[in-house]
């Protein structure tokens, strides 16, 4: 099975949950002016955002980095990407129980 956390009630699944209904590709960037201060967290937030707004509990194949700007030593770019999702509500109740441990 796929590497699975849980961020403010999202699902994320770096790879495939086969019970899960796929939606929407989401994406997200970080970048400008302050961006070498940003983490994970700011890009989950922002996918997290994406997922409810398309009333998915999950993100499959979720992919998340960072790059810095060819001509800049301090210009970092976070990024984010995924695939919103369904999962239907057994599945997706196992999944936090197992993760709240």
């Amino acid at each position: 099975m796929a590497y699975t956390t849980v961020y403010k009630d999202i699902v994320f699944v770096e790879g495939d949950n086969p019970k899960a209904v796929r939606k929407t590709k989401i994406k997200t960037n970080l970048n400008g002016i302050g961006a070498q201060m940003k983490n994970l967290n700011n890009v989950k937030n922002r996918l997290t955002f994406s997922a409810k707004l398309h009333k998915c509990n999950c993100i499959l194949d979720f992919k998340y980095g960072q790059k810095t700007a060819f001509f800049s030593h301090d210009y970092v770019k976070f990024y984010g990407r995924g695939v919103c999702a369904v999962l239907p509500d057994d599945e997706y109740d196992r999944i936090i129980k197992e993760k709240s441990k």
